[in-house]
């Protein structure tokens, strides 16, 4: 119940975080956008007036090719027609450039993971579609090996005589699955809609073997033994009788069903953590997103406000020339110190 509870709270806490995301933060996102346009559009404008030396009218030209493409990706077409109109290499060019360096890396992937060239239908031009696919195409081998791997495995295990402690454990599942399988029929018997001539009583015991049904599916013993009890089919003032064996096949029932929910909570986390791009081992309760909101929200509003003031910047030739100088000294440190990182790296 705890672990379920847990899913519960992770699933609306995650929704919750998705529409205050919506609220906050994408009127800024819509904001940071507009700035980028107004920053494109007016440097493009001084790219054909003269006052600009060699290295400042590159630089100006190098920031309205970077900003149009990234508009571009979001649906703005005027951007898209102005980066072609200045960047020696379309944005057709460069997505085809990506995905050609997109087949290299997955026919490196492929041939390290499974020694042999990627399938011929991740050859398109969409990138990240051809990411998601040799991904699926991955796991989908990934598993088929592992089914093989247990195939083989099983196989071995056939050979030999198993010992006294297989066949305990064994058995002990046989009976666990038995149970689970007996529970079931006992509800199936009992619930059975055609055999109840009220119909308010057909109608809920119609919606007590639907989730009977679904919990046998997922092999849920909690949820059957609630529906037993729901049912009326066992008296909860004699629980206590229950027999050692059928306490130890219980007891392994649930463990099984405690390790599907600790893996279950597992993935939702990190599914979580990357549909809403989360800090990787973030806690997803409600105070540590709303403290993460606002320093999205800070974040934004202070990038807002430095753009703000360089949109201003490039409004006037004089204020514009030292920008364009600076903006080319922070470029060149930063690639300064990429090579350095680069070059500490022992390969």
């Amino acid at each position: 119940d705890r672990l379920k509870a847990q899913l519960a709270e992770m699933q609306q806490q995650g929704q919750g975080y998705k529409l205050q995301m919506h609220q906050v933060l994408q009127p800024l996102l819509d904001q940071r956008l507009a700035c980028m346009r107004q920053m494109a559009l007016a440097l493009d404008g001084w790219l054909d007036v003269k006052g600009l030396s060699k290295l400042q009218r590159e630089t100006a030209l190098g920031l309205v090719c970077h900003l149009s493409a990234e508009l571009a990706q979001t649906g703005d077409a005027e951007m898209a027609v102005l980066h072609d109109r200045r960047s020696p290499e379309s944005i057709s060019d460069k997505q085809q450039a990506e995905a050609a360096d997109m087949r290299e890396v997955l026919g490196a992937m492929f041939e390290d993971l499974f020694g042999s060239a990627p399938p011929p239908d991740l050859n398109g031009s969409d990138p990240d579609a051809m990411m998601r696919a040799a991904m699926e195409k991955m796991a989908a081998m990934a598993t088929e090996e592992e089914e093989r791997r247990q195939a083989r495995a099983e196989a071995r295990k056939a050979r030999r005589k198993p010992g006294a402690r297989q066949q305990q454990a064994e058995q002990a599942q046989q009976d666990a699955e038995g149970l689970l399988r007996g529970i079931y029929r006992q509800l199936a018997s009992a619930l059975h809609p055609d055999r109840e001539p009220d119909e308010t009583e057909r109608q809920r015991k119609n919606a007590l073997m639907g989730e009977a049904n679904a919990a046998y599916e997922r092999k849920d013993l909690v949820t059957l033994l609630n529906l037993q009890l729901q049912a009326e089919l066992v008296d909860p003032d004699h629980l206590e009788k229950v027999s050692d064996e059928r306490l130890k096949s219980l007891t392994l029932l649930l463990k099984r069903q405690v390790a599907d929910l600790e893996r279950e909570r597992q993935i939702e986390q990190e599914r979580w953590w990357h549909d809403l791009k989360l800090p990787r081992g973030m806690a997803l309760t409600a105070a540590a997103l709303r403290q993460n909101l606002e320093l999205e929200r800070l974040a934004l509003e202070d990038q807002l406000f430095s753009m703000k003031i360089d949109v201003e910047t490039a409004s006037e030739l004089a204020t514009l020339k030292p920008w364009l100088n600076r903006q080319r000294q922070m470029t060149r440190a930063a690639e300064r110190r990429m090579q350095q990182m680069m070059g500490d790296f022992p390969f």
